[in-house]
């Protein structure tokens, strides 16, 4: 991986995280609770925090100034959004992956949770760019459609014929370089060959490109199977609510869009809403066309597109694929 690869992915993380923090210190400053916020944080991630914070500084010190004024805005709509003036912020808290060792997951999807004298509310926060679609959920293929659509019937099948595919894959593969297969690729990695989808030759990389396209199109037509059965509809609209970042019924979904300038961000708009805001508008759900040769295909909402693609986990040869839901609002 080049350095500026590399860079460019720790700039994506740390700014995640450094976001959610700032969002996190405005709102507990205009309740009056910024000391007691920042008591809480573990000494851990303050470490962290401040490691990330110094490599922006050196590699991208512009953004230590837009950063904070996005996150800033967005706290005002958050603030707004649940009428937070009526009520009494008792405690805010980081309960993310940014959080370390937290051991909170009660809300998955949650990145920071707001204590009131009536009730927790769960926030999950993202800063994207304008126009881009935001990363929902990320679900193994091997058990997709069992956790979000509750038929484990359905997995099962699905399930046997995705195996059918990754087998043939090996083989094909295989057969590229003239080696004998082998179940975990063993060979192939004796071999010395790349075990990373993005740096398999051109030959190579067109069998793979088919490989995905046979499994999304294996998927395309659950899901499509699934959103015309009315005996599970009621599972259908579940599933693609959770796809769409609402597991949990309480989690508000506050989103920063921005446009990239010069070397800094500068706000295009901010979204925060919660379930009631799209859960009415997928009884009118269309699933697209599929694509020729695509790993991907799409679901039409009313106000917003909801993306599946399907990837490998990481590493192709470990035969753990995934399905990452991504959401791109209109």
């Amino acid at each position: 991986m080049s350095f500026e690869i590399r860079q460019q992915a720790l700039l994506n993380e740390y700014k995640g995280n450094l976001f959610e923090y700032l969002v996190a210190v405005f709102l507990a400053r205009k309740a009056k609770l910024e000391s007691d916020f920042i008591t809480d944080l573990s000494d851990n991630f303050r470490s962290m925090l401040s490691t990330q914070e110094s490599f922006i500084r050196e590699y991208f010190p512009e953004l230590l100034v837009s950063l904070p004024e996005l996150a800033y805005n967005l706290s005002e709509e958050i603030y707004h959004f649940l009428n937070l003036k009526d009520q009494s912020l008792e405690k805010i808290s980081i309960i993310g992956k940014a959080a370390l060792a937290s051991h909170d997951d009660r809300y998955a999807e949650a990145d920071i949770l707001l204590k009131t004298n009536l009730k927790e509310i769960p926030i999950s926060l993202k800063l994207s760019k304008a126009h881009a679609y935001v990363n929902t959920k990320s679900g193994g293929l091997k058990s997709f459609l069992s956790k979000y659509f509750k038929d484990d019937a359905l997995q099962a099948s699905f399930s046997n014929i995705a195996e059918k595919h990754i087998n043939q894959l090996t083989f094909d593969l295989y057969a590229l370089y003239d080696l004998e297969p082998d179940e975990n690729f063993k060979t192939w990695v004796k071999a010395g060959l790349t075990e990373l989808p993005g740096q398999l030759s051109e030959e190579a990389r067109v069998i793979y490109k088919k490989f995905l396209f046979k499994l999304n199109t294996e998927l395309y037509k659950t899901i499509h199977k699934l959103s015309l059965d009315h005996d599970s509809h009621k599972e259908f609209k579940h599933g693609m609510t959770s796809l769409l970042g609402f597991s949990d019924q309480s989690i508000i979904q506050a989103t920063t869009y921005y446009k990239p300038k010069d070397d800094s961000y500068k706000l295009y708009r901010n979204i925060v809403e919660s379930v009631d805001s799209v859960s009415k508008n997928i009884k009118s759900i269309k699933l697209g066309e599929l694509k020729e040769n695509a790993a991907n295909f799409d679901l039409y909402l009313e106000d917003r597109i909801l993306q599946l693609r399907i990837k490998a986990m990481n590493k192709f040869t470990s035969k753990s694929y995934k399905v990452n839901c991504s959401v791109k609002i209109n």
